[in-house]
């Protein structure tokens, strides 16, 4: 009994958070309450409660689960690829994989990224996760750049650094101009753009 109770707990938990993810993209952080996302989620202030003490740590779970879930399941697909390039493409499909798989819902995930990147600009707790965010995927584009440098794959002159923080900006203005626009644009023809854009400014001449 106490696993049944323990996996319902983690369900509804995980079906809160996806409520007020659909609450907070729809109307934004602010114009979001918990009413809102108890209505979503079908149950009492009292039930949420039990789960989140404030929509503030409602929300910075909403964002672990938008910037930060995914991040070791694409490490995990990184070892067995043979080339820098390779590696670069399975975080590719990793990155691109996570806006969804039809235009709806990249629309969606567009939106709840702004919302996150306009709390994050006065919220400590939204800021801080949102930047150890950053920080994974920034080292990890990093090391892959260096590495492939050592191995004479990418070109040696680029700035390991500044080379990870391109990649990761023209992702992230991707989902702004999504958002912004309200044009769900198709994932995967930008993806072949984007690969080729990032292959023929990296890879080694």
């Amino acid at each position: 009994m106490p696993k049944v109770n323990a996996e319902y707990e983690l369900t509804r938990r995980q079906q809160i958070v996806e409520a007020a993810a659909r609450c907070f993209t729809r109307t934004g952080y602010d114009a979001t309450s918990i009413d809102d996302v108890c209505r979503e989620a079908g149950l009492s202030k009292g039930g949420l409660y039990t789960y989140f003490k404030s929509k503030e740590q409602l929300f910075a779970t909403v964002c672990h689960d938008h910037w930060a879930a995914g991040f070791q399941r694409a490490m995990d697909g990184l070892a067995d690829r043979p080339t820098i390039e390779a590696k670069l493409e399975a975080l590719g499909d990793s990155a691109f994989g996570r806006l969804g798989g039809d235009r709806e819902q990249l629309l969606q995930t567009a939106r709840m990224s702004l919302s996150v990147w306009g709390e994050a600009v006065h919220n400590e707790e939204t800021r801080a996760l949102t930047s150890s965010g950053y920080e994974a995927w920034n080292t990890q584009l990093q090391d892959l750049i260096r590495e492939g440098q050592q191995t004479g794959e990418l070109d040696p002159e680029l700035d390991p650094r500044m080379a990870a923080v391109a990649i990761m900006a023209m992702f992230d203005g991707f989902q702004l101009y999504v958002a912004v626009k309200g044009e769900p644009l198709d994932v995967g023809s930008f993806q072949e753009t984007f690969m080729r854009i990032v292959r023929g400014g990296i890879l080694a001449k």
